[in-house]
């Protein structure tokens, strides 16, 4: 959320909520927590004083380019990955590890979760992993 407001600040709440999939409800308490954090400031508007503008502070500057530069790099370097090794790639990172959170709830559920299962398909992430 910081980094949305971040890239076209100032926004209403609504803005940064669509652009990340979640709910105006949903967005108001982490927003709630970023302003209680000092990484966001709320202002009202000049134009409408009922309409209340979110702006990244100075202290949410740093952590929002970061998080932005982090993305960056990501999307650098799987650029090159056609879909089916992407495809590879995520069902070798939903491999729970031991101690992971991931991990965790495999075990508390018994397994029977499936997002939380070792990929069956005998394809390139078992391969991988022998």
């Amino acid at each position: 959320m910081v980094v949305e407001v971040a890239r076209s600040q100032p926004v209403r709440l609504t803005e940064p909520a669509l652009a990340v999939g979640i709910a105006q409800g949903t967005a108001s308490p982490l927003v709630d927590a970023l302003v209680r954090g000092g990484l966001r400031e709320r202002r009202t508007s000049a134009n409408d004083r009922r309409s209340v503008r979110l702006r990244v502070t100075p202290q949410g500057a740093a952590p929002a380019q970061d998080w932005t530069s982090g993305y960056e790099a990501a999307e650098e370097l799987f650029r090159p990955l056609g879909s089916g090794q992407m495809s590879t790639l995520v069902d070798i990172l939903r491999i729970p590890r031991p101690g992971s959170r991931r991990k965790r709830a495999a075990d508390a559920t018994g397994g029977s979760d499936p997002r939380w299962q070792r990929p069956t398909s005998g394809g390139a992430a078992q391969k991988l992993l022998k």
